[in-house]
């Protein structure tokens, strides 16, 4: 199992700087806040970090957890201001170096995330509707294109014939799809979204039906 780095808990230098005679409240409040973001930068990498598979910085978010709480337990009391100034900027320089490790570790996942294999779903669509069509499009809600007419080759879907298709394939984000089908004379017969969230990595029938009566066709899945 991957070791995801430390955890750090806030509040730790607040108490050691209270009461500290030679910086003054103003430098105390400036270190107090600074360590406070410092703290919550790591934790926010640390989230990020365990969500991806990797190990590259699992030993130097360990080590720097070790530097801040070093930090902070220094001796406030025996400074100088002008130390307490240099641990300030120590500080911000290590928030620095978390924005430079965080955005390491978000490209890598985004890498991740692009190089997942597509999903697929195999499809066979049936046409129940007791009409002949001639262009049959299945396509991604949102695209401008509609694609290739599925019917082309064969000519037309019979009334009560089936058309098998080979796996389509999409990413998580691309499961609506839409299907349309014309008859002879260009009427839309078939016009509806299909979700194919529930279908992913496996088979399913889209069996297209029609209602002559009201003149409506709709979509089964199964």
């Amino acid at each position: 199992m991957k070791a995801t780095g430390k955890w750090l808990m806030t509040g730790l230098i607040a108490v050691l700087l209270a009461g500290c005679g030679s910086p003054t409240r103003e430098q105390i409040g400036k270190v107090q806040e600074i360590y406070a973001q410092l703290v919550d930068r790591h934790n926010e990498v640390i989230e990020v970090y365990s969500a991806i598979e990797d190990d590259s910085f699992s030993k130097e978010l360990d080590e720097m957890a070790e530097k801040i709480n070093s930090i902070g337990q220094q001796d406030m009391k025996s400074l100088s201001r002008e130390e307490i100034d240099a641990i300030a900027g120590e500080l911000q320089e290590n928030i620095r170096v978390y924005d430079d490790i965080l955005a390491s570790i978000e490209e890598i996942r985004d890498s991740k995330e692009e190089k997942k294999p597509p999903l697929d779903v195999a499809v066979t669509i049936q046409n129940n509707t007791g009409i002949e069509l001639y262009e049959i499009y299945l396509y991604k809600a949102g695209d401008g294109d509609r694609g290739e007419n599925l019917a082309a080759d064969i000519g037309f879907l019979d009334g009560y014939q089936i058309l098998n298709i080979l796996n389509i394939y999409m990413t998580e984000e691309e499961t609506l799809w839409y299907l349309e089908a014309v008859d002879e004379e260009g009427n839309l017969i078939e016009a509806a979204e299909v979700d194919f969230s529930e279908w992913t990595g496996k088979g399913v029938t889209i069996r297209m039906e029609f209602n002559f009566d009201e003149m409506e066709g709709w979509l089964e899945m199964e």
